[in-house]
């Protein structure tokens, strides 16, 4: 059985070139929520699995984007995790987010 790993998704990334799928239309690799580690670093930021992903995300999305698109999923559990995502997404270099599980509104954040 594949594991998600950085080898695999770089491997997805070149067959879609290679094999001319991204010619017709094929042109994203989305990484659901098995990239990250349990824990985040000293900073609060979240970080790559280092078994899955030793070179980290940054490096894959630089490896990736040069011909398609990446796609990362993240998972809010709360309001206040907004900004630590969006400090996170920006250091990662990913083309799309995804974010879900977010329960409250941008008034609400505004309120506070």
């Amino acid at each position: 059985m594949a594991r998600c790993r950085e080898r695999l998704y770089k491997q997805m990334a070149d067959i879609l070139v290679e094999e001319g799928y991204r010619d017709v239309g094929y042109e994203y690799v989305a990484v659901d929520d098995c990239w990250m580690e349990r824990h985040r670093d000293s900073r609060g930021r979240l970080q790559a699995d280092a078994k899955r992903f030793p070179s980290g995300i940054a490096h894959l999305a630089d490896y990736v984007s040069k011909q398609i698109v990446l796609s990362l999923s993240l998972r809010l559990l709360n309001q206040h995790s907004i900004a630590l995502h969006s400090l996170t997404v920006g250091i990662l270099s990913v083309d799309i987010t995804s974010l879900s599980g977010l329960v409250c509104t941008i008034q609400e954040e505004q309120r506070k």
